[in-house]
């Protein structure tokens, strides 16, 4: 490599080999905020410009104590020189310990990694890196602060480092890989990842085109709902349909490939029975979340008591964590991101096959809280029906134009759309107690409204 090379052992590596994890607890990607104790290294690659001694860019993997079957991906920027427009996580011994991430010496290390298909051996494994295509435009400007961390680097791609690594390849990668061979265009395209493996692959970054767009859909639609214009709700429901159809291309997709792998199948009473009493086991696990926890559990009891054979539809592949944030308005549509799942469920959790009605119910689910907390002067209720019900005619719409073949028979669906949001509140409501406290009125108050529906067909 010209610009950078690989650094040999040092004392260096002393001062970040165990660190408290008090360092990294207001980070959005740090889960363990709770920790009290010590985070401690698995392995290190530290990196330098020949000729300079300063800055020096390690790639760490970090695990909390005891091992939870998980890591962190923390790069540092180690200078001896202080940067005043931007806060150091710890200084240590005249060192001043920087994220990495969201800067332009990272930038370059990986760019440089990729280009050259490098595989650079650590202490205990291997950091490898495999470009696809390589981006060549000029960067405009580098972005961080997602719960993983995501740097738009340049117009032609996106940059998207994983921070809470779990053996085996991340799912994204994996999906995102097989609808780029298969010549979908509801995806941004993949030109390259990087990983860590020592017994296992562990991924630690994507790189994958930047989708010219005006907004992603959670931005957008809070910019339209503020503009509080007699227009907006036939926009937004208007766009809510395209997006439906997005939706539908994409499972169309999904399905294609799941049946190339053998693993497409029909969903049954069983996997339904399985999730009711799922379902039930995390309320009663986290009651403290749920203030209607009786209404809840006897809803749940009373959809597991009229279970019946029917047409349950198919199960496959899914997007499967499927929210505004997470779709782009462009000039033609909609474009779909993020496959990596539910960040805290493991791999082998996030890569069963499942209902697409799960994902249509996130959505709708996720239209509830844009609308919630924009805090518009509007009916809310009116208006998330207007564009929850564009979002479900747009996706049907297009499934029985093309005669698809995946989804439930007519008595069924309301049943089991209505299953799916009761099941992605419930998921709401335990992840705000623990990450967001002052968001979790939001799913309660979905949580109450689904609670009082009639029960749907089955």
């Amino acid at each position: 490599m010209a610009a950078w090379e690989l650094a040999g052992e040092s004392g260096l590596i002393e001062l970040y080999a165990s660190l408290p994890a008090a360092y990294f607890q207001k980070e959005r990607w740090f889960a363990d905020r709770e920790l009290a104790g010590e985070i401690e290294l698995v392995d290190s690659a530290r990196f330098y410009e020949p000729g300079q001694a300063d800055p020096v860019i390690a790639l760490n993997l970090y695990r909390i104590k005891p091992f939870a079957g998980y890591y962190y991906y923390i790069p540092f920027l180690i200078s001896q020189s202080r940067n005043r427009e931007r806060e150091a996580f710890f200084e240590k011994n005249g060192f001043y310990f920087y994220d990495a991430v969201s800067t332009g010496e990272y930038v370059s290390l990986l760019e440089e990694l990729l280009h050259h298909q490098a595989s650079c051996t650590a202490s205990r494994g291997v950091f490898q890196f495999q470009s696809f295509r390589r981006p060549t435009e000029p960067r405009l400007r580098l972005m961080g602060g997602t719960s993983n961390s995501l740097l738009f680097v340049t117009r032609a791609y996106l940059l998207k480092n994983y921070r809470r690594i779990y053996p085996g390849v991340n799912p994204e990668l994996k999906i995102s890989v097989a609808l780029t061979e298969l010549g979908s265009k509801q995806i941004p395209e993949v030109y390259g990842f990087f990983n860590y493996r020592d017994q296992e692959d562990h991924t630690l970054g994507i790189v994958m085109e930047t989708v010219e767009n005006s907004g992603a859909g959670w931005e957008r639609w809070g910019r339209l709902l503020r503009n509080n214009s007699p227009e907006t709700g036939e926009l937004l429901r208007e766009e809510a349909r395209q997006l439906g159809r997005a939706l539908g291309y994409l499972h169309r997709d999904l399905a294609d490939i799941s049946r190339r792998a053998g693993g497409y199948s029909e969903l049954d009473l069983t996997d339904i029975e399985r999730r009711i009493d799922g379902l039930i086991g995390e309320i009663k696990a986290d009651r403290s979340c749920f203030l209607e926890f009786d209404s809840i559990l006897g809803k749940l009891n009373d959809f597991k008591e009229r279970l019946t054979a029917g047409k349950l539809g198919a199960k496959f592949r899914i997007h499967g964590d499927l929210h505004l944030e997470q779709v782009v308005k462009t000039d033609t549509g909609w474009r779909i991101l993020d496959f990596e799942g539910e960040p805290l469920k493991s791999i082998q959790e996030r890569e069963q096959y499942d209902s697409p009605l799960k994902d249509l119910a996130a959505l709708l689910r996720s239209i509830s809280y844009r609308i919630q907390g924009v805090g518009t002067g509007r009916n809310r209720s009116e208006l998330e029906e207007k564009i929850g019900s564009g979002l479900i005619e747009g996706y049907l719409g297009w499934c029985r134009e093309v005669k698809a073949d995946f989804l439930p028979g007519p008595d069924e669906l309301g049943f089991l759309l209505t299953l799916f949001q009761i099941e992605r509140a419930v998921y709401e409501c335990v992840y705000e107690s623990k990450y967001r406290p002052d968001w979790l009125w939001i799913p309660r108050t979905g949580l109450k409204k689904l609670m009082g529906c009639d029960l749907p067909s089955l």
